[in-house]
């Protein structure tokens, strides 16, 4: 199942880069046809078929719109191969750490247990801790099924994971 839900999830993700790289591509060519604008706008100023009132204008028109698709673009950033490693390598630890905890040894437990868990501390008996992003979000979900959905919607704490396979 592990494989399965892995797979998914690869494809969504290589889904959304082929759509995010053609939202890219079309925001690309508007901001180029906004340059050309303004460049053309500049030219008229130069010439005096336009005043500087209608320049400044115009100008601020069409560097709003600039700005505004800037922001839009960065809605679609790129899924990266180092991305889908990192989900990859994330549902892989998360679905073997039980297996992998019976066969690692005292440090290699203490290392998995620094990857997964933050803010450990000791209360008489009872160890308090919280379980680091986006583990947090797979390991309380008890439906696998739903785990591409998780994936999918914290791609950003993904990214900023590094879970080597195995252990060290």
């Amino acid at each position: 199942m592990k494989d399965i839900l892995k797979q998914s999830i690869l494809e969504t993700l290589e889904d959304e880069k082929k759509v995010n790289t053609s939202v890219r591509k079309k925001i690309t060519e508007e901001i180029n046809l906004i340059d050309n604008r303004l460049e053309r706008l500049w030219e008229c100023y130069l010439d005096r078929d336009i005043d500087k009132s209608r320049y400044e204008l115009e100008k601020q028109k069409y560097l709003e719109q600039k700005k505004d698709l800037n922001a839009t673009a960065e809605k679609y950033t790129d899924i990266s191969k180092e991305l889908k490693e990192n989900v990859g390598n994330a549902i892989d630890f998360a679905s073997d750490l039980s297996n992998l905890m019976k066969v690692a040894s005292p440090d290699e437990k203490n290392m998995l247990l620094k990857k997964l868990l933050t803010k450990c501390v000791l209360y008489g008996e009872v160890l308090k801790y919280e379980i680091k992003a986006p583990f947090d979000k797979l390991l309380s979900c008890t439906n696998y099924k739903k785990w591409k959905d998780i994936a999918m919607g914290n791609l950003e704490e993904f990214s900023n994971i590094v879970i080597i396979s195995g252990l060290e």
